[in-house]
């Protein structure tokens, strides 16, 4: 199983207008839609909201692009209006910016495969958006023990799992009735300590779990 890291993608700046901008749906994750841009610009009475507006010196590029893995990093570059720059998020639980030291880029974090809105604005309050997708996820996060049922001490197990985003976390339930040998990775071994049912837990980067019940009679 090929582990996804982060990625960190540099983009050349480009001469686009907010009004330019694409504001569509995602195709996956938390829709950031209308709502959350309404609610920012509402939260931050000093920054005027570009949609609608046909004249706007401030553009960031790129001003749309997407995710396909959590803690993917982006990094966007603005221009135009009166610097200092000022970088945010529209969704912060599903991303956050880091400014530059010139403050004329900033680093989107992704904290979830989720969409998100990345918001700068000059000292004047002109402000730009960037939209961020997520890529049409693959399968589904699956795992599975062979066996699932050991019926003696020291009998073990062997837990796989795949599809979700990897790299995947692995824990135990009880750990005075079996344990596994990594806690992390594509498969894990499990041995089997004292009698009663446990389970293992298996945890992708999107935040996506499934429990095995290991059946110790």
């Amino acid at each position: 199983m090929k582990t996804l890291g982060k990625r960190l993608r540099l983009y050349a700046p480009l001469a686009l207008t907010a009004g330019a901008m694409l504001l569509g749906g995602c195709e996956g994750g938390d829709d950031p839609g209308s709502s959350s841009l309404d609610s920012y610009f509402a939260n931050n009475p000093y920054v005027s909201d570009p949609r609608g507006r046909t004249e706007n010196p401030v553009s960031v590029s790129p001003d749309s692009t997407f995710i396909s893995v959590a803690g993917e990093q982006i990094a966007f570059r603005a221009t135009g209006g009166s610097e200092p720059y000022t970088w945010d998020s529209a969704i912060p639980a599903n991303g956050t910016v880091s400014a530059s030291a010139n403050r004329r880029t900033g680093v989107y974090t992704s904290a979830k495969l989720a969409a998100n809105n990345v918001i700068v604005y000059d000292r004047n309050g002109y402000a730009a958006i960037a939209q961020i997708d997520v890529t049409t996820p693959g399968a589904a996060l699956s795992a599975s023990a062979s066996p699932d049922t050991l019926s003696a001490d020291g009998g073990r197990s062997a837990l796989s799992a795949s599809g979700g985003v990897p790299p995947y976390n692995w824990s135990v339930s009880d750990v005075a009735l079996g344990n596994i040998d990594a806690s992390s990775g594509t498969s894990v071994l499990y041995t089997r300590y004292n009698a009663g049912d446990n389970g293992v837990r298996v945890t992708d980067q999107n935040g996506d779990t499934i429990t095995l019940v290991i059946r110790q009679p």
